[in-house]
């Protein structure tokens, strides 16, 4: 098995999110996509190394696979975020191999796959001119004269090979278009790299069509990544305008998106890891300026007691305070956030890291108990 190989225009490593940016951005097949790239590994890559590893089976998508049907914050929501997030993974995956990486060819029978090149003369009478890279490696040519467009006059090409560097250039081949119809293939052998320079003479509208086979160091096959354009029923996404960086847009748009989803699989990650509790324990009243022994806690209920008319009260249920008091959450080496006491009971759960003291402030007269939620093995 053959090794995919970088392409001769690809970097030496990359970004992989920068790279998958650079290939959709505006593109009228994979732009929708820019909106996604965040899903994609932020990693810098070894280009030689991504490309060994060859291409992966591009997943087909459609409007139903980027529908999420699920509750928010549900364990069912999640899971169906992963699918979705390792379908267009594995998408944006096919569209950078593609960008990146090419199938390289070896000779066959001696010989690279031929590629052709077009001759044309220009206006006044002026002959045209066609240069032709040689492969580093390539110390043979075979051209052959495929067709030729006659307007009128005598016209020929001379094709010279200039050495690596710049230096002179000396004639490898000649042809006499006036009268020569296509032929067979002339062999010129030199010095390898550099570049063929073909020269053609004669009227404007003479054409001709050479056909040029090097023995070494053949022109790799690129990837082609499956079209993805977007699903039917697919609304794009708006991107904000800017004033003056046109790409500013999209790049932040991006890093919403992905903060957003950060914050989500958070949540959820933090609820899934708890353990499983007992219910609530036994509430203890809560002294001014007396802590709370909270190690081992998942969470807290605070319940108030005598709510002061001083304390704003807003509308609904539960009735949402304002200025009733605060929750201080502690480890051993200092104190969380406060959390404001907005209801009653009030749940506070999960606990933060280390968690193992608790105090209570509460505006009096009012008083407040703390019942503790604990894992079942407590």
């Amino acid at each position: 098995m053959v090794d995919y190989l970088p392409k001769a225009t690809a970097p030496v490593a990359f970004n992989a999110i920068d790279a998958i940016l650079s290939a959709i951005h505006n593109d009228p097949v994979w732009g929708w996509l820019e909106g996604y790239a965040h899903l994609y590994p932020n990693q810098y890559v070894d280009t030689a190394t991504f490309c060994s590893q060859g291409p992966r089976d591009a997943p087909a998508i459609g409007l139903g696979d980027l529908l999420n049907l699920a509750p928010l914050g549900t364990p069912e929501y999640f899971e169906s975020q992963q699918k979705i997030a390792r379908k267009i993974e594995g998408i944006l995956h096919d569209r950078l191999f593609g960008a990146m990486c090419e199938l390289p060819n070896v000779p066959t029978a001696g010989w690279c796959p031929p590629f052709q090149q077009t001759i044309t003369g220009m206006s006044g009478g002026v002959g045209g001119e066609i240069t032709v890279p040689v492969p580093s490696s390539a110390t043979q040519v075979r051209i052959s004269l495929r067709s030729r467009t006659v307007v009128g006059g005598a016209w020929g090409v001379l094709v010279y090979k200039r050495p690596a560097g710049g230096g002179a250039a000396s004639v490898i081949q000649g042809y006499d278009l006036s009268t020569s119809a296509p032929s067979g293939q002339s062999i010129s052998t030199f010095a390898a790299g550099g570049q063929l320079e073909c020269n053609q003479s004669g009227n404007n509208g003479n054409v001709s069509v050479f056909e040029f086979e090097f023995n070494d160091g053949c022109a790799g096959t690129p990837f082609v990544p499956t079209p993805q354009p977007a699903p039917t029923g697919f609304l794009p996404r708006v991107v904000p305008p800017t004033a003056a960086v046109a790409d500013l847009a999209p790049i932040l748009f991006a890093i919403e998106l992905k903060l957003e989803e950060l914050l989500r699989v958070e949540r959820q990650v933090a609820i899934d890891q708890l353990p499983n509790q007992s219910g609530v324990d036994d509430a203890v009243t809560a002294e001014p300026d007396v802590e709370i022994d909270a190690t081992n806690w998942l969470g807290a209920v605070i319940t108030v007691s005598g709510v002061p008319s001083s304390v704003d009260v807003g509308f609904g249920t539960p009735q949402e305070y304002t200025g009733l008091g605060r929750v201080n959450i502690g480890t051993p080496i200092g104190w969380y956030p406060a959390i404001p006491i907005t209801a009653s009971p009030m749940v506070i759960r999960p606990m933060p890291p280390e968690t193992t003291r608790v105090t209570v402030s509460i505006k009096p007269p009012a008083t407040a108990t703390v019942a503790p939620i604990l894992p079942t093995n407590t």
